[in-house]
């Protein structure tokens, strides 16, 4: 699953598809902090999210990504 993540948000990234990276970056987040890799996901999370961060939430992605950030620890 991790791997398949990876894929989606390399080529949401390399399509400059904003959005997208950040609901695959949101995924693989979560698959990271499952399984004992919350620094990773952290870095995966700031890098996708810090596009939108003086943005409003107006996106669920971007409140997805905001909810998770905020449970990581920095």
């Amino acid at each position: 699953k991790g791997q398949c993540l990876r894929r989606a948000l390399e080529v949401a990234r390399a399509q400059g598809a904003r959005l997208v990276e950040l609901r695959a970056a949101v995924a693989l987040a979560r698959h990271c902090r499952d399984h004992g890799r919350a620094a990773e996901a952290r870095g995966l999370l700031d890098a996708a999210h810090a596009y939108f961060a003086d943005r409003p939430a107006a996106a669920g992605e971007i409140a997805a990504a905001r909810r998770l950030l905020a449970e990581l620890p920095s």
